[in-house]
C-alpha cells in the first residue's frame, strides 16, 4: 500500500528543515501551530534547541481561530514577543491546517511588517513534504528580504525608488554592527544539523577551510548570522552541502562564483576513513558488486564519487537512491528517487546489493539483508536514535583536522 510506513518513521517535515535554516539568523521564529508542531520540531527535529537559544514561538492557534480567520490574535502575539526582543526579522512559518484553509501568510507578514516596523517574511510550508523543500523555501525567502532591503538602500540613494522601508533598515543595522569585519571567502550552503552528522559539525567544517587557505568560511544555517547571508556574494567558492542550497549556489554562480560538493569529514554523509577502509578491503577481496548509498541526494554524490576515485573498477555499480529531491544534474542512469519504503524493499530486496551505505534505521525495512552494510546516520531520517555515532564521528574528525 502507497504511504504505509510499516519499518520506517516519517523524515523531519518541511517546517522543520524551515527553522533549521532560520533557527540562527536572529530572528522571531512564529510557527502557526496549536502547538504540538512547535513541540515537534524542538523535541525531535532540532538537536541545537537544547544547547543554543533561539526565538521559536509557537502561535497557540485554535483550530476555530485559523478558520475564521482571527489575524489579530495572532499579530497581537507577534507584537508581544517583538516587544521582549529585538529581532533582525520575523518568520511566519506554515503549518498543516493553516495551510488547508488557504490561509495568506503573504498579507499577515506585510500587516506584521506593517504595524512593527520589522522585516517580516513567510515560508509557505504545510507539513506535507520533506524537510528539504522547507530548507529551499526558507532560504529563498531570507535572500529575498535581503535583497529587498538592498534595493530600498540603492533606491533611496539614487533617487529612483520608495523611501526605505524595514529590510533596508535591517540592511544598515547589520552593516553598522558588523563594522570592519571581514566577509567570509567560502561559503557553505545547505548545512544544517539534519543533513551533517553532529552540532559540531559547523566547527570541523571551517577548521577544515582554513587549512585549505580560505580565511573564513560561513556555514548558512550553523554557526553564521545574517551578516553573512548578506555577504554570500563576496565569496570566491561555494561548497554544497545537501540539495536545498541547490538554487542558491545556481544563482551565485551566474554571479562568476563556482560550486562543487562537500568531500572529506563531516560531509560525504559523515562516512569515516575506517568505513572508506572497510569498503575498499571488501570489494579488493570478493571483486566488484553493486553498492547502493541510501542518504539525502548531495551527500550520496560526493560519496559515489570518492569510492570511484578509490576504487575505478566500481565505475557503472554504484546506485545512489534517496527519498528526498533529487536533482538531474547529478543524478545517473539507476539511480533511485524512492517514494516510499516498499520501493525500497522491492529495489534492494533479494540482497541485490552486495554493500548498502545507510542510516542504521533503513535496515529494519531490509531485515534479510546479508550483505555489507556501513551506517551512515541520517538525522532528518533517524533523529535522536543514532546521534550520539554521529556526535562521535565528528569528535573524531576534529582532532585528526586539529593535529
Amino acid at each position: 500500500m502507497k504511504g504505509l510506513y510499516r519499518y520506517l518513521s516519517p523524515a523531519a517535515p518541511d517546517q522543520s528543515g524551515a527553522v533549521s535554516v532560520l533557527f540562527e539568523l536572529g530572528g522571531i521564529i512564529v510557527i502557526t501551530d496549536a502547538g504540538g508542531c512547535t513541540g515537534n520540531i524542538c523535541g525531535f527535529d532540532e538537536p541545537r534547541w537544547f544547547t543554543k537559544s533561539s526565538a521559536v514561538y509557537s502561535a497557540g492557534l485554535r483550530d476555530m481561530d485559523a478558520i475564521l480567520g482571527r489575524d489579530d490574535r495572532l499579530l497581537e502575539k507577534i507584537r508581544r514577543a517583538a516587544s521582549d526582543l529585538d529581532p533582525y526579522f520575523i518568520a511566519i512559518i506554515g503549518t498543516p491546517v493553516p495551510s488547508v484553509i488557504a490561509t495568506d501568510y503573504g498579507a499577515i507578514s506585510r500587516l506584521a511588517e506593517k504595524q512593527l516596523g520589522i522585516p517580516t517574511i513567510y515560508i509557505e510550508t504545510t507539513g506535507m513534504e520533506n524537510y528539504d523543500t522547507g530548507q529551499r523555501k526558507a532560504y529563498e525567502a531570507v535572500l529575498k528580504l535581503l535583497k529587498r532591503g538592498r534595493e530600498e538602500l540603492e533606491g533611496r540613494s539614487d533617487g529612483t525608488g520608495s523611501r526605505e522601508g524595514a529590510a533596508g533598515r535591517l540592511i544598515r543595522r547589520l552593516q553598522r554592527e558588523k563594522g570592519d569585519a571581514p566577509a567570509p571567502d567560502l561559503g557553505v550552503w545547505g548545512a544544517t544539523p539534519l543533513d551533517l552528522p553532529g552540532t559540531e559539525s559547523a566547527r570541523l567544517i571551517m577548521e577544515r577551510a582554513r587549512q585549505a587557505g580560505y580565511e573564513r568560511a560561513a556555514c548558512y544555517g550553523m554557526d553564521s548570522g545574517l551578516a553573512d547571508l548578506m555577504d554570500a556574494a563576496c565569496v570566491k567558492e561555494n561548497l554544497l552541502v545537501s540539495w536545498s542550497g541547490l538554487s542558491a549556489v545556481r544563482a551565485l554562480e551566474k554571479a562568476g562564483i563556482p560550486f562543487r560538493l562537500g568531500t572529506g569529514a563531516p560531509f560525504e554523509g559523515g562516512i569515516t576513513e575506517e568505513q572508506i577502509r572497510q569498503v575498499a578491503d571488501r570489494i579488493r577481496r570478493d571483486g566488484p558488486m553493486e553498492m547502493l548509498i541510501l542518504h539525502q541526494q548531495v551527500a550520496a554524490e560526493a560519496l559515489r564519487r570518492r569510492f570511484l576515485g578509490l576504487l575505478p573498477e566500481m565505475a557503472g555499480r554504484i546506485t545512489v537512491g534517496s527519498f528526498f529531491q533529487m536533482d538531474p544534474k547529478f543524478t545517473e542512469e539507476g539511480d533511485l528517487h524512492l517514494k516510499g519504503e516498499n520501493e525500497l524493499i522491492r529495489a534492494a530486496g533479494g540482497n541485490r546489493f552486495g554493500i548498502i551505505c545507510g542510516d542504521p534505521l533503513y535496515r529494519r525495512a531490509l531485515g534479510d539483508y546479508a550483505g555489507l552494510w556501513i551506517d551512515l546516520p541520517h538525522y532528518a531520517v533517524s533523529g535522536q536514535m543514532f546521534m550520539k555515532s554521529g556526535e562521535d564521528r565528528i569528535v573524531s574528525s576534529w582532532r585528526t583536522a586539529k593535529e
